[in-house]
C-alpha cells in the first residue's frame, strides 16, 4: 500500500493521507510517500519533490482581420503563425512546437490540428486554442486565440457628371472627386477614401 502525506511525520504515523490527484500548495513543494508491506506491515517513507515549470507563454491579443469580399460574410483568412511571437513574449521560437486547434479537447489530445493558413469556420468571431510545447521539458501550455472578423465598410456605386466647360469639346474636364464622398460611403462616419 502507498499513501502520500504533506509531511514526513504524517507519513511515518500514517495519518492525514493526501488524495490523488493532488494540487500542490507551494512551488517547489515536498510531499512524502509511505510504502507499506501489507503482509509484514513494515513501511518506509520517501520524499517526492514537486516542481511546477511555467513555460512562459501569454494569451495574445485578439487577431483582427478584415472580411474578404469574395468569401461569405464574416469569413476571412488568418496566418496563425503571425501570432506566435506575441504568444512567446520574447522567448526563442526554436525551443517550442506549436499547433492550432478548434477546441481545448483537440489541443490537449494534440489531434485535428488546423492549417496555419486558416479560414474561420464560425462567422464574425471564433476562438481557437493554441497548443505550445516546450521541446526541452515537454511541458505543454494552452492559450485561447480570438479571431475577430471586421466587416468591410459599405460602398455604393455612384456617377459624377460635369459639363465640359473649358471651351474645347473633347470630353475631358477636371472633377472634384471628394464631392461624392457621402454618396460612396452612404454618409457613414469613420471612413476615408
Amino acid at each position: 500500500d502507498i499513501t502520500y502525506h504533506d509531511s514526513e511525520e504524517n507519513a511515518v504515523l500514517g495519518i492525514n493521507a493526501l488524495i490523488s490527484p493532488y494540487t500542490n500548495t507551494n512551488n517547489p513543494q515536498s510531499v512524502y510517500a509511505r510504502i507499506l508491506n501489507s503482509v509484514s506491515r513494515c513501511f518506509v517513507s520517501a520524499r517526492i519533490d514537486l516542481h511546477v515549470t511555467d513555460i512562459g507563454i501569454i494569451t495574445p491579443s485578439d487577431f483582427q482581420n478584415c472580411s474578404i469580399a469574395d468569401l461569405p460574410f464574416g469569413i476571412s483568412e488568418f496566418d496563425l503563425t503571425s501570432k506566435i511571437p506575441e504568444i512567446l513574449n520574447g522567448l526563442n521560437p526554436n525551443n517550442y512546437n506549436f499547433s492550432f486547434h478548434l477546441n481545448q479537447e483537440h489541443a490537449e489530445m494534440n489531434t485535428n490540428s488546423l492549417s496555419t493558413s486558416f479560414q474561420n469556420t464560425v462567422p464574425e468571431t471564433q476562438q481557437i486554442i493554441v497548443r505550445v510545447e516546450e521541446i526541452s521539458t515537454q511541458c505543454v501550455g494552452f492559450v485561447p486565440l480570438n479571431l475577430i472578423i471586421i466587416p468591410l465598410p459599405d460602398a455604393f456605386d455612384t456617377s459624377l457628371f460635369q459639363c465640359d466647360e473649358d471651351g474645347i469639346p473633347e470630353g475631358f474636364t477636371n472633377f472634384d472627386l471628394n464631392q461624392v464622398f457621402d454618396d460612396i460611403t452612404g454618409g457613414a462616419p469613420n471612413r476615408t477614401i
